[in-house]
């Protein structure tokens, strides 16, 4: 049986009606998409154009040591006179937690500043340094070398920074680097902490202004296995953080820096493999580098109870050795001025008293 469809001019007009509607109606979904598409993308740029707004100002790096504990002591270069800083150090936490500017103070009479934060990258440690050159003249560099191998590089260059575009910062955000991206785009992500409850250790543990290093008086023994055993192989350090590495170097000897490699003793996340790395790189660049894994014992420093953790930080005591070696390092080895009897410097001479005051407090 065969089936007819019968059209006649009522019917082409009705079809042609509804196909008007149709068209209508797809035509008013698609502005009524396109005007939430723009209404969206304002509010993201308007969003985006607040953030950097606070980026610049009030979240801006002076303002670090108020609103951030993380990086307070990263930027507390950023409250020193000007041209006042003789060292400035550069790295990780194993830096803030190895080296104290008092100690240093105390022992040689060198005014220094510590430049460091949590699993601080080269990168990061090149923008810091980018800002104590603004207001600071450091005739040494001390460069702490557990960030060589630091797997996550950033590129935070001012330039970078700006350029970036949204699509970048989506496709960025993995889990394991939105924490590390964000922050480096809107500085206000890096400070926001400072409305977070902090726990009664670190308040306990912290001073107002230690030029970077964060004191701890914990002690954690350890089990002292020989983590050093001699060995000729490498572990080569990534092509891309040579390369950072190389632009952090040329950037101190750009503003007329010297520059010191050292190396904090880390029993959890150094070898003699990484040491051959790094003692190659030294040799090329004909730089001066002591690894303090191999000379800990002639800073006096016992293993077993010289950190604060499971081998990776050091704690007060075992960092105060520390300093105080590499202080009589670069007496030997570097033409600075000793600052003790400078009147314009007797501030340090009343911080470093106010400090040990405090730690011995801490300790009863």
């Amino acid at each position: 049986m065969e089936l007819y469809h019968i059209y006649d001019d009522k019917t082409d007009i009705h079809i042609k009606h509804l196909n008007t509607e149709i068209n209508m109606k797809d035509n008013k979904n698609i502005r009524n998409t396109v005007t939430e598409a723009v209404k969206v993308i304002a509010f993201v740029l308007t969003f985006l154009i607040l953030l950097e707004g606070l980026s610049l100002s009030v979240f801006s790096g002076r303002s670090a040591a108020k609103f951030n504990a993380n990086l307070r002591d990263a930027y507390s270069f950023v409250e020193e006179p000007d041209d006042t800083i003789q060292i400035a150090g550069v790295g990780n936490s194993n830096l803030y937690s190895g080296f104290v500017p008092f100690s240093m103070w105390d022992e040689c009479g060198y005014t220094s500043t510590i430049c460091a934060s949590p699993k601080q990258s080269i990168s990061q440690s090149q923008n810091l340094l980018k800002k104590v050159y603004k207001t600071q003249k450091p005739k040494l560099i001390i460069i702490e070398t557990d960030m060589f191998y630091d797997h996550l590089v950033q590129n935070d260059n001012q330039s970078s920074k700006r350029k970036i575009s949204l699509n970048a910062v989506i496709t960025r955000a993995k889990p394991d680097r939105f924490e590390d991206t964000i922050p480096q785009i809107f500085s206000i992500f890096s400070f926001h902490n400072r409305w977070k409850k902090q726990r009664a250790e670190s308040v306990k543990n912290s001073f107002l202004h230690t030029h970077g290093y964060r004191y701890n008086n914990t002690v954690c023994e350890i089990d002292t296995a020989d983590y050093m055993t001699e060995t000729a192989d490498i572990e080569p350090i990534s092509d891309r953080n040579l390369n950072e590495i190389n632009k952090l170097i040329d950037l101190c000897t750009k503003e007329g820096s010297q520059v010191m490699l050292i190396t904090v003793p880390s029993a959890s996340a150094w070898n003699y493999e990484r040491h051959n790395a790094v003692e190659n790189y030294a040799k090329q660049k004909k730089i001066n580098y002591i690894d303090m894994n191999l000379l800990y014992a002639d800073a006096g420093i016992n293993l077993k109870n010289a950190f604060r953790d499971n081998g990776r930080h050091l704690n007060y005591d075992s960092a105060d050795k520390l300093t105080r070696y590499i202080s009589e390092y670069i007496r030997q080895n570097y033409d600075l001025q000793c600052l003790k009897d400078n009147p314009e410097y007797a501030k340090w001479n009343e911080e470093a008293t106010s400090f040990n005051k405090k730690r011995n407090a801490v300790l009863v």
